[in-house]
């Protein structure tokens, strides 16, 4: 896949706890972030994820609709950065709605670990999905089934 990502704070999270963060650039040209999801992740970034402003009157207006501040400021990058391709990275509900109501672009956690195994990148969806939950990704049996039968791996 060629595309351009622009992360929220979880999926990087996630994906660097379970020891997989550097399969990301792997599926993806340019990996942006902001600042303040730079400083949410609380861990050196790698030199391959770019880290960008968003303009502060965009981040303001999506700071009082969303009331998070990573997933504002990418929501403000994401508009300012005028990419139709650029894809939002989300797992949270109430983003993943705003982003449908802007058309904008998205995925979550675990549209990256399906990417991962269309690209044989990783051998088994299941146990990247376990090693997740293990260090901290919540998800429902029945999202967790749906994903794991999507994949080819109920």
């Amino acid at each position: 896949m060629s595309a351009t990502i622009i992360s929220d704070t979880s999926c990087l999270i996630l994906l660097t706890n379970a020891g997989r963060l550097d399969l990301l650039p792997l599926i993806f040209d340019k990996i942006y972030i902001t600042p303040i999801i730079a400083e949410e992740y609380r861990l050196p970034v790698p030199g391959w994820i770019e880290i960008r402003t968003p303009s502060q009157s965009k981040y303001e207006m999506f700071k009082e609709i969303l009331f998070d501040e990573g997933e504002s400021s990418a929501f403000a990058f994401a508009l300012q950065l005028e990419i139709p391709e650029a894809i939002l990275v989300l797992d949270d509900r109430d983003a993943r709605k705003l982003a449908l109501k802007l058309n904008l672009k998205f995925m979550g956690t675990l549209g990256i670990i399906k990417l991962l195994k269309e690209k044989a990148l990783i051998l088994s969806g299941r146990q990247m999905l376990d090693d997740m939950k293990k260090v901290g990704m919540r998800l429902s049996n029945e999202l967790e089934e749906d994903f794991l039968r999507m994949i080819g791996e109920s």
